[in-house]
């Protein structure tokens, strides 16, 4: 059986996150609850100052498995090279 490994992997390429990446996918559930907190807050405390039914922000996260994409390009002989950074 293969170890387990202690990096963050995407399990669709194999390929282990930069730490960058891996920080900002394990800070969502911090970034979940602050907009939960957020929207108690504004919403369902008495005298809160939006309506409930207001539209809620998009949270941005900075950097997902999506930005390590490899790029693809066809070389001379029409053969898929992947670049690597």
């Amino acid at each position: 059986m293969d170890s387990i490994p202690s990096e963050l992997v995407n399990i669709a390429s194999g390929q282990i996150v930069s730490k960058p990446v891996e920080q900002s996918l394990t800070s969502i559930p911090e970034k979940g609850t602050d907009i939960l907190d957020k929207f108690i807050a504004q919403r369902l405390v008495e005298g809160g100052e939006k309506d409930f039914w207001d539209a809620v922000p998009k949270s941005a996260v900075a950097t997902t498995f999506g930005s390590m994409k490899k790029a693809l390009s066809f070389d001379k002989d029409k053969k898929l090279e992947v670049l690597l950074h």
